[in-house]
């Protein structure tokens, strides 16, 4: 045989085999590979293929041998577990899944998920769709070498981990153990496959072994980079893994691989490196530095040096020699000395340089030890550090980063040698005790002897100079430190101690370290130094901050530390003491929702008629409709009106409650009732809000319309518990990967009231799986609609898996997944190098910049237009030279010869060929300048997208007007550059895209035909649109079938445009699916090099149409270049739309507060808003923006708390801006924020509204307004700063939205938006953080609603301001994206929420013993209650209701059943509105009735409670349902009259006895006194006339005397104007006739009008029977017309309507059919304040405005303060006599009458806590002269005043500001009155008052209508000075 064919025989047998063609493939080219000539990646994974790396993972016999061991171990786990059991696994580094492929058949599909990740995410695309099949897998990277925290996963997370071959390849097997403990759960498994030779093969060297990193765990591995079996066994044992077992056993023999199971020990574990927790304080011992503060060094994971130590001022006495007010405070020299320390040992030298040192937080001692670490993280230019401290022992609080900056070995000294001598020459010596003395004198800071090191100062010319030496006490101590931390502070003090000698102002405030530029240590320092110090040129002492440098000096003149640039910070005890509370442990506080696999519930029955409301995919609605009804039901289909819905498909207005009510009962007619799908939010995306100057439409089609939908269900009240299911798509980040879609969130946050509030409907909220098809996921979908008893009630889709939230104790900080970002280079020239190994290795190199060539520009970059071809030369897989293809904007630089079209300055775009740089190149043909005012990233959107789409829709496809065209992947940058030159060439346009949300964006800009590019579907949809016909021009991305489907979507003739780089087909494929169109490749690279002239003309036909008008710059994101590594993973995972842009800016974010920035505070006039901006003027922030409706009135409280946050030196403005007008707001971003000098670096969105209600009464305006806020607030924000490089984007949430608390369906909706903006935020790679806040104890709505204790007795408890402002900055350090904080005890709230709807979501905290104590009996029992009573008799029904609502009213007041009596008023026994409130939801689940909010009042005594439930309950079996007796004739609801019933107690033996007046009937007596009133002598009355034939005049005189009988009232007179009594007697009561029946027309009319005036203005007298006349006038034809007066004092209009009703029940004898008055007036009275209790209830039924006046006793207040807990729109008035006098003091009389001094305290503590609207300014009476002068009279300008500014201002201590607010703002807001402040539009009507000098009123001296003044001989601040009226002076008091 020839030598040539026995080689190439050789190879084919090679080529067959996989493993041996990889090994000779990799063989062959090692050589290179050692070289660096060849990246190994490309020689094993040729063109990014892994397909021959897969075959050797899963065909080779080891292969199919270990992976058949694994799976069947995981087999036999997953069928260890319970049946009901959910499993959720995670494979590491599953790469080509060769692995995967034999796990997954073996795993329970319904209750597994499964997370494939690897490193690279072409990996994942890969095996997504290999394992399409599998549902329930999900695809993810990670890195295991790093912190998976960082990288989106969670603690616990998983149960079981799987690493085949895997860990072997990290540099630090130790760290990737921890990183894989932290997210194993407890007990949860670690199934490993690995090689365990003792030494590699040279197979592996050759191939595999040139992918490794260099190992960091040498001590571990040496150069093997394999454990043995032992090996692992004895690594696992010491990770804290435990029940080790390996397979094959080790004794086997000497095997290549095996197969280990561990279990993981450690249980819940902390982050590693968060920026929160530093570091395992249980990490092994590492050697001791020496130094007393650094302590020992820590054996670490990471690759960091980490420090860990003990300090406190018992351990280390120095530093309790340092306090400032009084607090023991470490020095900022000895974090200096600290972090000099790590640096020099971290380095290995002993010269280290510090740069841009920060001190965030000053670090206290005074809550006795801490444990301070010091983290030294390597970067490329030295090492970052960062200082962190928390309390001593485990579990003592949260870490707190202190101190942060960069470290880097010093090799310069800027210092030279001096001569001490000369240098104090000229100056003058300054007196260092003296200093000491002033300073201890004015006391800020407390120095002890080791600090007073300063023995001699001298003062020079802006500086000064001193000998420093160390206090004798710590001469020769071994610390360790480089510098002594007390001598370098003495040091500092120097330039104090010499400013103070000169400007002689040392003040109450202290000064602390802030920052410094650098430090440079140059060794160590003796004990006594000398010290130069220098004032910045232009800083002052008398600053709020200053800056000095300081070189240190050896006594020889020697410099060893130079600290350039030091600057200082004035601080007072407040701050100190809010920082204190802030290192305090807040663990407690911090919850987080995670989502957690749930199981699919059993399968249930649809039978029952179902109401399906569809969205604008009617195709699915229908598909939905055919799945019920394949399942026994019948559907009904309704759209949204205006969305073009199909014909015959009834269509309901969101905005028409009417509407809803009528379509359920048309639904209802169509059969039993089973549930209704509601479809409409998967419409809904943000693009909705794009160009909405105010309103979104979004919220009318989610909110609006399910917020009537929900009410028209409730209010059917004999319809059984009904299914309410509301579909969304990827509203909530389930998975780390999701990007949530706020629009539809707001659906979730009313699915959580409806569940808690409306009692007869039982919601599920579905969010689908994003990815899936809509029609794939219908089978799930339908098995979660109709399943029965389910718990669930909150779910997500992905991935095929069934996921839940939990709410959990406070998580580890899980980071924003964000690369590390690049530093600033220091050569003013660089470029990026992509380097083509990951996106993680892109970095910063030096570029050497050349002169331009001719014909060349050189342009300085200033934007650049990415595209995906530079993410795959990122990643490795293109080729870096050919493909980095750029389109640029910037500023031109230089010319090279012969160009003539620019010149250097000019702004130009282009596209260019080379790397991502700050100086670029480019063709003057290719370049173009950017039209004026367009900004440069928007110039870098246009070049390549535009020529490309011009190329193939205009050159190419030859489109005509009227032609159609199929743009694929429309969103990208050609599709929304194609959109605009089809448009501009009239064709009609049909897109596809990828999600939802980016078909959203299409509808959104007018195109009607959008379909999904995933799918082939879009070919029959299509041709359904063009009716058959089909398109003229595809422009195409797609490939495969996807690409085939595009073909067959042409007309005959049609033109295939193809614009991808992967499928391309020659004319054979193409014609083998269509042979009758023709086929296009647009490659513009491979153009412009071969036809440049083509190329310009594209060029200048591309901005010929921009200068037209035809086009403009499409959407992009815009990244600054230090997050370019963020820009590259942002594009790799398909998440933008249009370009993404890199600007050439390096604007890392901080995450603390910087001096040199400005931070927005929306609703910052409010308490909270100005305690944060006061927070944040104390952490350094340079300029902070209030924003709010209303700017403070000058004096105000709000006035003075901005002026203290300006004295602290933080630049302060104030903005009137309503944060829901989106023009106003921008308009305030134009021309005020984004202008100032100062950045901004924050926003903080605190603006917000309450009006609460039950959900049931709740009318769109008032959500609305609830919503506007925090919906279009926080929307609007995010718009305006998007393009921004923020540092935080936080918004202030509440626990309302967890939840989904009672009467705030709108506020839960409207941070629920929120909540999902701030995770849409943070999935685009922008900043975001959410807080969840419980109830802030000191400050807030809470506070402002004096409801604190009332919450407290759910179990929700207040923190303090320094607590909360604390956690807020431990969040924004930590990176978090949303946090759940509140201080619980849920020994109280878990019973409550464990019977809500969602209780599920609660169960993970029902772990602690206490709490599962405190926990009532599960209902589940409780089930068939319902069942059981409905059995029952009436009298056995009621027995057995008594004794379940003791029962459970037990449990809710945590009191003994005994303790409950039948009779008793369950508040008297702590059972308020909000603890009945849910208490009336479990027993509406139990009983499955429907219970009104309002009857949770209305029933209050376990015997009422019974007897309603048992009517509702409906008959007995057998029995024959019966109508209810009319208990009484009172004019609210039946429910209402029972339930004020409950609360009289009747008197019948006391029926006769005197009684008080009530309020209204006093004042009427008042009006009738004639001896002082000029307009008294007048009574209120009713006059009625009516006329009827046939009435009987003696038949009808009868009926009323029996009526007289019947009614107390009638029979009642006035005793002495305080009381009255009902007569037992009275006579007969003759009625007076007047016979007319012979008189003439004019003598009656006559007749009537004398009689009519007679009584229409008499006086009865009330002290007399009867206070009522009646008279009839007899008329021809049998007519009669009665005529009837009645005194109103002793019945309203609607008394006597109902007695004129009983009046005719009586005469026409059916007087059997009148109630039982058991009931009487006078019990009703005697039942002080029920008036009060019925007007507040029929406010709230009504949700009519109620403005209570005088309101003067403490069970009034209760009431209004209750009914305003419930939404009802009560306002409350008080008057200043019911504040000043009490009833033993006072015998002033007055209606009200004057109160007891416990009603008093009621009062004012009203006042305090908010219940009180306004004070009335009556009785307020003025002298006739003043009056004459035009002083106001009788609006409170005296004594009305005088009495309240002395009485709550000067006695009781409250504001000023708060009195002026009761006593003018407020009334006129309540009365709509353009008065009461000094605001433009106002009326300029205002008092002067003098406050300071007291007056004694003299009776005498006023003019009053009734010379009625109680205040006579008092003694009075606040007399009046000046009246002020309509801007003119009208009164003056004379002196």
């Amino acid at each position: 045989m020839p030598q040539g064919c026995h080689e190439k025989r050789q190879d084919l047998v090679l080529d067959n085999i996989p493993l041996l063609s990889f090994m000779k493939r990799c063989g062959e080219n090692f050589r290179e590979i050692l070289g660096g000539r060849k990246d190994p990646r490309q020689v094993m994974f040729p063109g990014g293929n892994p397909d021959a790396v897969e075959s050797i993972y899963q065909d080779t016999p080891q292969s199919r041998y270990y992976n058949g061991i694994m799976a069947r171990s995981l087999k036999a786990l997953a069928d260890a577990l319970p049946m009901d059991r959910a499993l959720s696994i995670l494979e590491i580094g599953a790469g080509t899944g060769g692995t995967t492929s034999a796990l997954l058949p073996v795993l329970p599909a319904g209750r597994t998920r499964y997370v494939y990740t690897d490193v690279s995410p072409l990996f994942t695309a890969r095996a997504r769709d290999r394992f399409a099949a599998f549902p329930f897998v999900e695809y993810a990277t990670l890195d295991i070498s790093r912190d998976p925290f960082l990288q989106g996963f969670h603690a616990d997370e998983f149960d079981i981990v799987v690493c085949a071959n895997v860990l072997h390849a990290t540099a630090d097997l130790t760290a990737a153990l921890r990183h894989i403990s932290a997210v194993l759960a407890a007990d949860g498994l670690l199934l490993l496959r690995e090689i365990t030779l003792p030494r590699p093969a040279m197979g592996f060297e050759i191939s595999f072994g040139c992918l490794l990193d260099k190992l960091r765990d040498g001590e571990l591995r040496g150069d093997n980079p394999f454990l043995t079996a032992e090996g692992w066994t004895r690594l696992l044992d010491t990770e804290g893994f435990d029940r080790t077992a390996c397979y094959p056993a080790p004794a086997d023999g000497d095997l290549d691989e095996h197969v280990i199971i561990a279990r993981n020990g450690n249980g819940s574990r902390q982050a590693f490196s968060t920026g929160i927790a530093p570091a395992r304080t249980a990490a092994p011992d590492g050697d001791d530095t020496g130094h007393i503060l650094l302590g020992r060094r820590l054996s670490s994971p990471l690759a960091v040096s980490q420090y860990t130590a003990a300090v406190s001022g018992t351990l280390q006495p120095f530093l309790a020699q340092h306090r400032v007010f009084d607090i023991v405070v470490v020095p900022g020299t000895a974090h200096f000395d600290l972090a000099a320390a790590a640096g020099m040992d971290h380095f290995g030298t002993d010269r280290i340089r510090l740069e841009n040192v920060v001190l965030r937080e000053a670090l206290m001692l005074d809550e006795g030890e801490r444990t301070v670490q010091v983290l030294v993280s390597p970067t490329e230019n030295g090492a970052d550090f960062e200082i962190f401290s928390r309390g001593a022992g485990q579990g003592q609080g949260e870490w707190h980063q202190h101190v942060s900056g960069q470290l880097a070995p010093a090799h310069e000294r800027s210092a030279e040698n001096v001569d001490l001598d000369r240098l104090r020459e000229g100056c003058d010596e300054v007196d260092v005790q003296a200093f000491y003395e002033k300073f201890d004198a004015y006391g800020a800071v407390q120095y002890g002897p080791a600090f007073r090191s300063l023995r001699r100062l001298w003062r020079t010319r802006g500086g000064a100079v001193a000998e420093v030496a160390l206090d004798s006490a710590e001469r020769g101590k071994k610390g360790g430190f480089i510098i002594h931390p007390a001598l370098l502070d003495s040091c500092l003090q120097s330039m104090v101690a010499t400013l103070a000698a000169t400007e002689d102002d040392l003040t109450g405030d202290g000064f602390m370290p802030f920052s410094v530029e650098k430090v440079i240590f140059h060794g160590r320092a003796p004990e006594t130094v000398w010290c130069r110090a220098v004032m910045k040129e232009g800083d002052s002492f008398r600053q709020e901050m200053f800056s000095a440098s300081f070189t240190i000096f050896t006594p020889e003149g020697e410099p060893v530390c130079e600290i350039v640039n030091l600057t200082m910070r004035r601080t007072n005890k407040e701050t100190l003491e809010l920082l204190k509370a802030g290192q305090r442990q807040h663990t407690d506080l911090c919850y987080d929702v995670v989502w957690r696999q749930a199981l699919m519930p059993e399968a249930g029955d649809a039978a029952g008629h179902w109401l399906i409301l569809a969205g604008r995919d009617t195709d699915f609605a229908r598909a939905l409709a055919r799945s019920l009804e394949q399942q026994g039901a019948t559907a009904m289909l309704a759209a949204c009106a205006g969305t073009g819905h199909p014909d015959g498909m009834a269509a309901v207005d969101p905005g028409d409650a009417d509407a809803f009510a009528r379509l359920i009962r048309d639904w209802r007619q169509g059969g039993t009732p089973r549930g209704v799908v509601f479809l409409w939010g998967l419409d809904c995306y943000e693009t909705d809000f794009l160009g909405s100057g105010g309103e979104a439409p979004f919220k009318n089609h989610t909110a609006q319309a399910f917020l009537h939908l929900a009410q028209a269900l409730a209010a059917q009240e004999d319809v059984p518990s009904v299914r309410l299911a509301a579909l969304t798509c990827q509203a909530q980040a389930a998975r780390a990967s999701d990007q949530p879609v706020p629009a539809q969130s707001l659906l979730w946050g009313l699915e959580k009231s409806v569940a808690n509030e409306l009692g007869n409907i039982a919601p599920v909220i579905i969010d689908m799986d994003p990815v899936a098809a809509p029609e794939a996921q219908l089978p799930t979908l339908c098995g979660l609609l109709t399943a029965r008893g389910y718990k669930e009630d909150k779910l997500a889709l992905r991935g095929g898996s069934l996921l839940a939230p939990r709410l959990v104790r406070g998580l580890p900080a899980a980071r924003q997944v964000r690369n590390a970002p690049l530093a600033r280079p220091e050569t003013q020239a660089y470029h990026l190098d992509l380097g083509g190994a990951g996106i993680e290795n892109i970095r910063v190199a030096p570029l050497q910049r050349r002169l331009p060539g001719p014909g060349e520009i050189e342009i300085a970059a200033e934007a650049y237009g990415m595209n995906f071809q530079n993410v795959m030369v990122a990643m490795g897989v293109a080729d870096k030279i050919r493909t980095l293809v750029l389109d640029c904007a910037g500023t031109v630089s230089a010319v090279g010869e012969g160009v003539t079209r620019f010149s250097p300055g000019d702004r130009v775009f282009t596209t260019v060929y080379g790397p991502f740089a700050s100086h670029v190149y480019a063709r003057e043909a290719f370049a173009a300048s950017i039209p004026e005012g367009m900004p440069f990233t928007d110039a870098a959107v246009i070049p390549t997208v535009f020529m490309t789409a011009w190329q193939a829709l205009v050159h190419a496809a030859r489109l005509q007007p009227g032609e159609r065209v199929l743009l694929h992947s429309a969103t990208g940058g050609v599709g929304l550059a194609a959109i605009q030159i089809a448009r501009a060439r009239g064709a009609v346009i049909l897109a596809t895209a990828g999600t939802e949300r980016k078909r959203a964006l299409l509808r959104s800009m007018g195109i009607e035909h959008v379909f999904s590019s995933r799918s082939t579907a879009f070919e029959s949809r299509v041709l359904k649109a063009t009716g058959g016909q089909g398109v003229h021009v595809v422009l195409n991305f797609l490939t495969g079938e996807l690409a085939d489907s595009s073909m067959r979507c042409l007309t005959e003739g049609g033109r295939f445009i193809e614009i991808g780089k992967t499928d391309l087909r020659t004319p054979a494929q193409v014609a083998a699916i269509r042979d009758d169109i023709e086929y296009h490749i647009v490659d513009l690279e491979k153009l412009g090099k071969e036809d440049e002239a083509q190329m310009r003309g594209i060029f200048a036909a591309v901005m010929e149409g921009f200068a037209a008008g035809n086009y403009t710059p499409i959407a992009r994101r815009v990244f600054t270049m230090d997050a370019a590594r963020d820009a590259f993973r942002y594009m790799l995972e398909g998440r933008h739309i249009g370009k993404v842009v890199v600007r050439n800016d390096f604007a890392p974010r901080h995450e603390g507060i910087r001096r040199e920035a400005a931070y927005l505070v929306t609703g910052g006039l409010s308490d909270l808003g100005l305690a944060l901006a006061a927070h944040l003027a104390a952490r350094g922030a340079g300029q902070v923006w209030l924003l709010g409706r209303r700017l403070p009135e000058a004096g105000s409280a709000g006035a003075a708390a901005v002026e203290k946050i300006a004295a602290t030196g933080c630049d302060v403005r104030l903005l009137q801006v309503d944060v829901t007008d989106r023009a106003a707001l921008a308009e305030a971003f134009g021309t005020h924020l984004l202008p100032s000098p100062m950045p901004l670096a924050g926003v903080f969105h605190l603006a917000g509204l309450l009006d609460d209600a039950p959900l049931s009464r709740l009318d769109w305006a008032r959500f609305n307004t609830v919503l506007s806020p925090k919906v279009d607030g926080s929307w609007f924000l995010h718009e305006l700063t998007r393009d921004l490089a923020l540092d935080h984007f936080v918004v202030f949430s509440s626990i309302a939205s967890v939840f989904g608390t009672h009467g705030q369906a709108n506020h839960v909706a409207a941070n629920t938006f929120m909540d999902a903006l701030v995770a849409a935020r943070r999935a685009d790679f922008l900043p975001g953080l959410s807080i969840n806040w419980g109830a802030w104890g000191e400050l807030g709505t809470v506070v402002r609603l004096g409801i604190l204790d009332r919450i407290r007795q759910q179990g929700v408890e207040g923190f303090d301001t320094a607590t909360g402002l604390a956690v807020l900055d431990r969040l924004m350090a930590s990176g978090e994206g949303s946090k759940v904080v509140t201080r619980m005890d849920w020994n109280r709230m878990l019973p409550i929420l464990q019977a809500t709807a969602g209780a599920a979501m609660y169960e993970e905290l029902r772990h602690s013993p206490a709490a599962a104590a405190a926990r009532p009996a599960e209902t589940a029992g409780n089930s068939r209650l319902a069942a059981e009573l409905r059995a029952l008799p009436m009298s056995g029904r009621e027995e057995r209701l008594r004794a379940y609502l003791k029962k459970e009213i037990a449990g809710f007041l945590r009191l003994e059943e005994d303790a409950i009596p039948e009779d008793v008023n369950l508040t008297s026994l702590g059972m308020d509105s909000l603890i009945s409130l849910d208490l009336f939801q479990r027993i509406s689940r139990d009983l499955k009735i429907r219970i009104a909010p309002h009857e949770v009042s209305a029933t209050p005594t376990v015997q009422a409670m019974a007897a309603r439930f048992a009517r509702d309950l409906g008959p007995a079996s057998g029995e024959e349902e019966t109508a209810p007796a009319v208990q009484s004739g009172t004019p609210a609801t039946k429910e209402e009259g029972a339930g004020l019933s409950a609360l009289l107690v009747p008197a019948p033996e006391e029926a006769f006895e005197p009684f008080p007046l009530s309020d209204m009937q006093q004042a009427y007596w008042i009006g009738r006194d004639q001896s002082g009133l000029a307009l008294g002598g007048v009574s209120c009355h009713f006059y009625f006339e009516a006329q009827a034939r046939g009435l009987d005049a003696d038949r009808y005189e009868e009926a009323w005397n029996r009526l007289i009988l019947r009614q107390p009232m009638l029979r009642t007179i006035i005793l002495d104007g305080e009381r009255q009594q009902v007569l037992e007697k009275v006579p007969h009561y003759t009625i007076r006739r007047h016979d007319l029946r012979q008189s003439s027309p004019e003598e009656a009319a006559a007749h009537f009008e004398r009689i009519r005036m007679e009584m229409s203005h008499e006086v009865l007298d009330v002290g007399r029977w009867p206070n009522f006349r009646v008279e009839v006038s007899l008329l021809p034809n049998d007519a009669l017309r009665i005529h009837l007066s009645f005194d109103l004092i002793l019945s309203d209009f609607h008394g006597i309507s109902q007695m004129l009703a009983e009046l005719s029940l009586i005469y026409n004898g059916q007087e059997d059919k009148l109630p039982v008055l058991d009931i009487t007036f006078r019990d009703y009275r005697l039942a002080e304040d029920i008036e009060t209790v019925r007007n507040c209830w029929l406010s709230e039924y009504y949700q009519t405005r109620l403005h209570m006046c005088h309101v003067s006793t403490r069970g009034a207040l209760d009431a209004i303060r209750m009914a305003k807990l419930r939404g009802a729109p009560v306002t409350c008035e008080v008057t200043p006599h019911h504040l000043w006098f009490t009833n033993d003091t006072c015998d002033y009389r007055v209606n009200p009458p004057i109160r007891t001094a416990d009603d008093v305290q009621a009062l004012i503590d009203a006042i305090r806590s908010g219940v009180v609207d306004a004070i009335a300014t009556d009785h307020a009476p003025h002298s006739e002269e003043d009056k004459l002068k035009g002083m106001a009279g009788m609006v409170g300008s005296e004594t009305a005043f005088g009495v309240c500014y002395t009485k709550l201002c000067k006695e009781e201590g409250l504001p000023l500001e708060l009195l002026s607010h009761l006593m003018s703002t407020r009334p006129a807001e309540i009365l709509g009155l353009a008065k009461g402040q000094l605001e433009p539009g106002y009326d300029a009507d205002f008092v002067l008052v003098d406050l300071d000098t007291p007056y004694t009123v003299d009776k005498n001296k006023l003019h009053s209508k009734s010379h009625n003044c109680p205040f006579d001989g008092a003694q009075l601040y606040g007399r009046v000075c000046a009246t002020v009226k309509g801007g003119e002076l009208t009164y003056q008091a004379e002196e």
